[in-house]
């Protein structure tokens, strides 16, 4: 089949660029089991093939991923037009909706409700903050809302709820005047999932097996066969995340460096324990963990590849095909995969006997994408070593979803430890979340063996 490029597909509709990315996917599946099993034995036109077919697949799947993000926005925009029609009928004004700065802007964020969009906003505006200032009062705790944690978040029952308004994942905050802050993981493991909440403290769902799908040919006057259903409930524990922040009396009273510093440091903390667990909690009581996706009974292992084997590079690359592979063969379609920035390097350098990089001229990729898969890079996710998982494959989108029983809670006190003496606030953040992985075989890891 000819090869792509970006001016052919731009006009495509979704299930042609799907269709197209699944003939390419079998047309590579086809190449490796011709050679044995493996694409590191292919050779020749076949090889360059196989380069110009991963080629084709990476733009497929950046495509296919804008379009989606494309029908969140038309969603959005039909949504606000019912609005502002509904508005029109009852003879009220249409406004439009506050812009938020953003992270990179001096002036404040202001939200639909009028008060401030951003957490450290929220928290210098809320009860627990004005009392405590005030009056000194302390243990009051504030909710806010979690559009003030994520940049773009819409939550159930909004437009396009349960996404978020970028295709891009949250990016660090913009450097300023001050001290230079220590850099830490940015927050890209939630935002592949969708977002959901609940009141209570387990969220329980039905989970369907089928014993016998009893469907077959029947003689006249033959007995039907019966399909065997039965349904099991799956409890998903909510847990707690929390953190603490130490504050000065001379800290306080900058409110604008207050408000920064919470922006920059709590949120961040939090979404960092999240995402953590997320991928690699062990479920454990003490203390109470989620139960993360590399650690759940039931999602794939079997893909694997030795790392004393011959080209355990190539290998590697192999690896992370075969595990879509076993995804798609529960009829789930993976959208990402997740590994550390030093294992994308060793795919990303990889060579052929001709000293030719597998995956392009350096010049031609800048984003993180094998086999059309979006790449996540997060350093929670193991290395690469003997009995290690270092790579995750999943259909995050449809697989799982992260279950949400409040936003984030703030409160104040200088009520620990010797902080009366020495001038000293404690500043509480925690949060209640869980995550129901409705279909474990959507998910599959890349093993690596000795």
């Amino acid at each position: 089949m000819p090869q792509l490029v970006a001016e052919d597909i731009a006009g495509w509709s979704r299930d042609r660029l799907e269709s197209a990315y699944g003939e390419r996917l079998d047309r590579v599946r086809s190449i490796r089991d011709g050679a044995g099993g493996s694409l590191v034995n292919v050779k020749g036109a076949e090889a360059d093939e196989v380069r110009n077919l991963m080629a084709d697949t990476n733009m497929l799947g950046a495509r296919i991923d804008e379009v989606k993000s494309l029908a969140g926005a038309d969603a959005m925009l039909e949504a606000a037009e019912r609005r502002a029609h509904d508005l029109r009928s009852r003879g009220q004004d249409v406004k439009p909706f506050p812009i938020d700065s953003g992270p990179g802007d001096d002036a404040a964020g202001v939200g639909a409700d009028g008060q401030p969009s951003d957490i450290g906003g929220r928290f210098l505006a809320s009860d627990a903050w004005q009392s405590f200032r005030a009056e000194g009062t302390k243990g009051i705790a504030s909710s806010v809302p979690l559009a003030s944690l994520w940049k773009g978040y819409r939550g159930v029952g909004e437009p396009g709820a349960a996404l978020f308004d970028s295709a891009d994942f949250p990016s660090q905050a913009d450097w300023r005047p001050g001290p230079v802050e220590t850099l830490y993981q940015p927050n890209n493991i939630a935002p592949l999932m969708p977002q959901g909440t609940t009141g209570a403290a387990t969220v329980r769902y039905p989970k369907e097996t089928v014993t016998s799908r009893g469907a077959a040919t029947v003689a006249e006057g033959g007995t039907k066969p019966e399909a065997e259903l039965s349904f099991t409930a799956v409890d998903e524990p909510i847990r707690k995340i929390a953190v603490l922040l130490p504050l000065t009396d001379e800290s306080l009273e900058d409110e604008a460096f207050l408000r920064s510093y919470i922006n920059a440091r709590l949120g961040l903390f939090v979404r960092m324990e999240e995402d953590r667990q997320l991928l690699d909690g062990n479920g454990g009581a003490t203390p109470p963990q989620i139960i993360g996706l590399l650690r759940r009974s039931g999602i794939n292992t079997a893909t694997s590849y030795s790392l004393a084997g011959a080209n355990p590079d190539q290998a590697l690359i192999d690896g992370v095909f075969k595990a879509a592979m076993r995804v798609r063969e529960s009829f789930l379609a993976p959208d990402s995969f997740v590994l550390r920035a030093a294992t994308w390097e060793i795919m990303r350098l990889a060579k052929d006997a001709n000293r030719q990089y597998l995956l392009g001229p350096p010049a031609e990729q800048g984003e993180v994408r094998l086999w059309g898969l979006r790449g996540v890079l997060n350093e929670n996710m193991p290395a690469v070593a003997a009995a290690n998982k270092p790579v995750l494959v999943g259909a995050f989108g449809t697989a799982a979803m992260v279950i949400r029983r409040s936003g984030i809670e703030l409160a104040v006190s200088d009520s620990h430890s010797t902080f009366f003496a020495e001038n000293k606030v404690m500043l509480r953040a925690e949060e209640r979340l869980g995550m129901a992985v409705f279909r474990p075989q959507g998910f599959s890891t890349v093993t690596s063996a000795a």
